[in-house]
């Protein structure tokens, strides 16, 4: 009976706590103006062995109602290791997923990309980046991320350096 109980307990506190962190992730958005844009994409991945991967991406990015267009490439390799921890006393954590799935992952790579639509003249990137993710599988198949990247980037004909760091956090939910 305690059993049942608790089970229809977590449900509405599981919908608080996505409620919550979902307004704390949006609170500080701004949008920008609205644009039209196509971003095919082609990803290859190949799994080396359990822990490494590696992948190649060929993003195209063009905004129907300026005609502008550019081109990446990004090579990268991922190294994924450990087994994720309990969150919130175990009571949320997916135990067949965790099973499954390195809690870690470091990723390294290389991103070229420049314009397409104007011979290549007006941006052009060359990158060498790192990221660090934490993963932890919850109930309901939903995954809570956390991502820090850091970019060495060398921008323009020139080649001005500069750095940028990112973090984000997401829920990502996979439907049955």
């Amino acid at each position: 009976m305690n059993r049942a109980r608790s089970r229809a307990a977590a449900g509405p506190r599981q919908v608080l706590l996505a409620l919550l962190v979902w307004l704390a992730a949006t609170g500080g958005a701004d949008a920008d103006d609205a644009s039209k844009e196509l971003w095919p994409e082609i990803d290859l991945w190949l799994r080396l062995s359990p822990v490494w991967r590696l992948s190649l991406f060929l993003p195209i990015a063009s905004n129907i109602e300026t005609d502008y267009r550019e081109g990446n490439i990004v090579l990268q390799a991922d190294y994924a290791w450990g087994k994720p921890g309990r969150l919130y006393n175990g009571r949320l954590l997916d135990e067949g997923r965790a099973e499954n799935m390195e809690a870690m992952l470091l990723r390294w790579g290389y991103l070229g990309g420049k314009s397409l639509s104007d011979d290549g003249q007006a941006y052009e990137e060359k990158a060498l980046l790192a990221e660090w993710h934490l993963r932890v599988p919850l109930k309901g198949r939903v995954l809570l991320s956390h991502r820090v990247r850091t970019d060495l980037r060398w921008l323009g004909d020139d080649s001005d350096f500069s750095t940028r760091w990112r973090g984000h956090r997401a829920w990502r939910w996979k439907g049955t």
